[in-house]
């Protein structure tokens, strides 16, 4: 049985890292589900070690130039190894360093609700440095994210020990804006971003797996990125692992993540808002 395409870059590209290849190979299913092609020049805002650039590559969704900007340094460091851009800059997204209408498309995977001080900035330089038209591509987490998951809904008794968990999780993965659609839809369009479309994902049954697969009983699987040759074998016996959980949860619709597809606009237009 041929495996489904997204479920095969994902554990190729994170095969040492359970988790993580499950959450993106949901992510890039919706990705794919969008029709969504972004040809370059293309910015890729908030890179962090420049592997969704090279998923959304392999799976024929950006085609073209792709720049990458982050404010970490380190996870620019991975990113110039990983080596899925043609440039790569330490900059804020509040504040990029390009002209205005430097860019065809611009996408933004998870990056914007990672920024302290909000996301308006960082969307108002979107559209500043996009050609008028051009497509902008973001998945955040919506403000139901932390119900999905399962030791959120075990932990529902006990808030103490809750508040020691999301503590945690905003360390691991820090999330300062969580925002309904409807703010969200408002912060589109203050910045002169129109939503065409919107995609939820991540339901409680894929927040449940994460959960599981991101357990410490897993973190030995991290060896492998250790071990020569291990890539092949690796991404092989995680994706069937993988595959029927993958198949049933598939192009489902989930609460915990969103995609949204939106364009700098061009002129008066009605835009979608994000449902």
């Amino acid at each position: 049985m041929t495996l489904d395409r997204p479920l095969r870059i994902a554990t190729g590209a994170y095969y040492w890292k359970p988790g993580m290849a499950w959450f993106r190979a949901l992510e890039l299913d919706t990705y794919r589900a969008t029709g969504a092609v972004l040809s370059g020049p293309i910015l890729d805002l908030g890179c962090g070690d420049g592997r969704v650039a090279g998923m959304l590559r392999e799976l024929g969704v950006v085609r073209g130039q792709v720049f990458g900007i982050d404010p970490s340094s380190r996870q620019l460091a991975e990113a110039d190894r990983v080596g899925a851009h043609e440039g790569i800059a330490r900059a804020d997204g509040g504040r990029l360093p390009f002209p205005d209408a430097t860019f065809a498309a611009v996408f933004c995977n998870g990056s914007l609700t990672s920024i302290p001080d909000g996301p308006d900035d960082a969307l108002r330089e979107v559209c500043r440095v996009l050609v008028p038209g051009g497509m902008f591509l973001a998945t955040f987490p919506t403000d139901r994210f932390l119900e999905v998951l399962l030791v959120p809904r075990l932990l529902a008794f006990w808030p103490d020990a809750r508040q020691v968990y999301e503590r945690r999780m905003s360390l691991r993965q820090p999330h300062f804006t969580a925002d309904s659609p409807a703010d969200w839809t408002q912060r589109f369009a203050a910045a002169g971003l129109e939503i065409e479309r919107s995609i939820r994902f991540f339901s409680s049954r894929a927040g449940e797996i994460w959960n599981l697969l991101s357990m410490h009983l897993f973190r030995f699987v991290g060896a492998l990125r250790l071990l020569p040759g291990a890539r092949g074998p690796g991404t092989t016996a995680l994706a069937r692992a993988l595959e029927g959980a993958y198949e049933a949860e598939r192009s489902r619709e989930g609460e915990g993540y969103i995609l949204v597809v939106a364009r700098r606009a061009e002129g008066p237009r009605r835009s979608e808002g994000i449902g």
